[in-house]
């Protein structure tokens, strides 16, 4: 397979750089019958069009690897191959209570490369989840850190636990998020508290979310499947095209940005120095050390 080959699995067109492109399809042209050890996503479907899709590589608490999120990404395509009115995106939290850690580290670049450039696994996720033709409910009943809450918030609704968090991390990583996945977050969260994620790293409620408008409900735990169901049954009865159309028109005008191109080469010029420098590689060296240490960051 080729760099910017189209690959045709499930019906649809993809375009992904040449690593993820040639794991989803073998994925997909898979004939090997071997029971695996155990599946990473569990997925249903109903004939009222409702699918469910549950993360499940708990004992990595559902760390977003190159190999999940490629399952993730066909499993999407064939909701869409059956033509599903809505899909929900939960997770086997685990007795941890971990919805999901975000990127799996251990695959990040360890210096000198964008460790969230556009063919990044955690980035095409995220574009394919504003592509799929079905709404998508995040079901959301645990912690969600890093990367995982661009997942979440990239979802057409989020319904959580009120004893749900959401921490953005990168900062503690020294990871330079991208653009893209930053105007993503800036279309839900408010600016200042935006700011306040990033540089605390801090967790925050979903029963603050909720009142900031980005979680639609944050519902005690026993409560949360309920109203997803409920959600889900109201989107399956109405017209897929119109939901189609007019979700296409909203992410098209949400992701709109005019910029200079002097303030694009100077946001990548900040962003090269942060992952070219010391910090970034000491982040990567203390999350991997055996016990993992907290990082000591100089500014260089």
């Amino acid at each position: 397979m080729t760099e910017n080959t189209n690959i045709k699995y499930a019906g649809t067109d993809m375009r992904y750089a040449d690593g993820l492109d040639r794991l989803i399809y073998s994925l997909y042209t898979k004939t090997d019958e071997k029971p695996k050890q155990k599946k990473l996503i569990l997925t249903e479907f109903g004939e009222n069009g409702i699918g469910t899709l549950t993360l499940n590589r708990t004992e990595k608490l559902n760390a977003l690897s190159h190999e999940f999120v490629a399952e993730i990404i066909l499993a999407l395509d064939e909701f869409t191959a059956k033509k599903a009115r809505v899909v929900i995106l939960k997770s086997n939290v685990g007795e941890k209570k971990i919805w999901s850690v975000g990127h799996d580290v251990s695959e990040l670049p360890k210096g000198n490369r964008d460790p969230l450039a556009h063919n990044d696994p955690l980035c095409c996720l995220c574009r394919k989840i504003a592509e799929v033709p079905y709404p998508i409910i995040a079901m959301v009943d645990g912690s969600v850190w890093g990367g995982a809450c661009e997942v979440v918030f990239a979802c057409s609704m989020i319904v959580a636990s009120d004893k749900a968090t959401f921490a953005f991390t990168p900062a503690k990583m020294s990871v330079p998020y991208n653009m893209a996945g930053l105007v993503n977050f800036m279309n839900n969260a408010g600016l200042h508290l935006l700011k306040e994620m990033i540089a605390t790293a801090q967790p925050v409620s979903s029963v603050r979310f909720e009142k900031a408008g980005i979680v639609n409900y944050a519902l005690p735990e026993n409560d949360v499947q309920k109203k997803v169901d409920e959600l889900a049954s109201q989107v399956a009865k109405n017209s897929p095209l119109a939901i189609t159309a007019m979700f296409a028109e909203l992410n098209i005008m949400a992701g709109a940005r005019s910029l200079p191109p002097a303030d694009w080469e100077r946001m990548q010029g900040l962003r090269r120095t942060a992952y070219d420098s010391d910090d970034y590689k000491e982040a990567i060296d203390a999350f991997l050390a055996k016990p993992r240490r907290e990082p000591v960051f100089k500014g260089k």
